[in-house]
């Protein structure tokens, strides 16, 4: 069983909800010329490179800021809010989502802060918040394509696997996102998205626990 829940989803603009897809991402062949990540905006500053696609990778991220709209697709609140204060659109847009029947359901939306110190933090206009969120250590899978529930859930459980070989190390703490790179005007098969699980180091239960000395020692 995996507790990914909430989920956090960072995918191409206007998608609707609830997260259906009819072509899902797919591992090209072996004769298959290596696939090419496509950016079409700057990440935030300090994070690390998207990919390498299609293989498993253990990804460090610093702490950063993001202005969010609560209630599902939240993009035009969101563009009026960097482009009110001359801020970049930077890459990926991220959506937090929920697991209902229909499918993923958006719940809200964030446009990244290309860095923490741009901008304040608080309520602004439209019902947009900006936040900071801490650094973060992920478990990550790249693959190609639109995605579906049936395609998460495949990556989902390769991901599970792969925690295991990392079990004396990380452990997840039971988040997941998915970190999209490209908008609807780049072919399907040429978008590039994430899915990351959230992991924490695992401490050693073995160490005696730091003391500190008795002042009235000799």
């Amino acid at each position: 069983m995996r507790p990914y829940r909430p989920l956090m989803l960072a995918a191409a603009l206007f998608l609707p909800a609830p997260l259906l897809a009819d072509d899902a991402g797919r591992e090209p062949a072996d004769d298959a010329p290596a696939f090419e990540i496509l950016m079409e905006s700057p990440q935030p500053e300090g994070w690390p490179e998207p990919g390498p696609a299609f293989e498993m990778t253990l990804k460090h991220f610093p702490a950063y800021r993001a202005a969010v709209k609560e209630g599902g697709n939240g993009f035009w609140p969101l563009f009026r809010h960097i482009s009110a204060r001359d801020i970049p659109m930077t890459a990926p847009v991220e959506m937090d989502m929920q697991d209902s029947e229909e499918g993923y359901r958006m719940t809200s939306m964030a446009f990244l802060y290309q860095s923490i110190e741009v901008g304040e933090t608080g309520e602004a206009e439209d019902g947009v918040e900006v936040i900071d969120y801490p650094a973060i250590s992920v478990v990550s899978y790249g693959s190609n394509g639109r995605y579906n529930q049936e395609r998460i859930d495949e990556i989902l459980a390769d991901i599970d696997e792969y925690l295991e070989t990392l079990a004396e190390d990380w452990r997840p703490t039971g988040e997941m996102r998915i970190m999209g790179y490209n908008s609807p005007m780049v072919p399907s098969e040429k978008r590039y998205f994430e899915v990351q699980v959230l992991v924490e180091p695992v401490e050693d239960e073995s160490a005696e626990p730091a003391t500190d000395p008795d002042p009235n020692a000799e």
